[in-house]
């Protein structure tokens, strides 16, 4: 759960995704917080339709995938996995576990190359990228800064997210914003 099931950032890439469901949609979720803060009745339908398609495909990941009307490569996601692989690989190398160091290695250095696409210099973040459209989801989150976290991010990359958070913190009073508030 990142917390960024209504961001701006899935809105292009969700509207190709049919909102029409077999499933009956019962809102709890507006009950206890503000329905502006939550997404939308067709955003839901949207989600549920997906659901019901992975279900469909029995929840094969290949299948899932093949069918997918949403396919979205997200920083925030792959960041996160990218420092538990690494974690994975300091326990691997202290506890002698040399084919699985190896095969986590793999894993790193393939999640490395990906995450080092979606760095966008015009945003001074890392963007997600829309896997349907082939291109970056122009939308800066904080999820952009998780990198960081993942110890993606080259020296320069670090100096202009740095710029980047000093140019939020501009903008608004409580930093750091999900989206970037300009």
């Amino acid at each position: 759960e990142t917390g960024m099931d209504n961001s701006p950032a899935w809105d292009a890439a969700l509207a190709r995704v049919p909102a029409a469901t077999r499933t009956e949609i019962r809102r709890r979720d507006t009950a206890h917080v503000d329905a502006g803060m939550r997404p939308r009745g067709a955003e839901y339908q949207r989600y549920i339709h997906l659901v019901e398609l992975y279900r469909d495909c029995g929840w094969q990941p290949a299948a899932m995938l093949a069918r997918a009307p949403f396919r979205v490569a997200d920083v925030g996601t792959n960041a996160i996995l990218l420092r538990a692989e690494r974690d994975l690989a300091a326990m691997a190398a202290r506890f002698g576990q040399a084919a699985e160091a190896m095969e986590i290695a793999a894993r790193i250095a393939r999640l490395e190359r990906g995450l080092a696409r979606l760095w966008s210099e015009a945003h001074g973040v890392f963007l997600s990228r829309d896997l349907i459209a082939e291109a970056p989801i122009a939308v800066a989150t904080s999820a952009g800064l998780l990198p960081l976290f993942g110890q993606a991010a080259t020296p320069a990359q670090v100096a202009a997210m740095a710029a980047t958070l000093c140019r939020w913190g501009g903008i608004v009073a409580h930093p750091v914003p999900s989206t970037a508030p300009d």
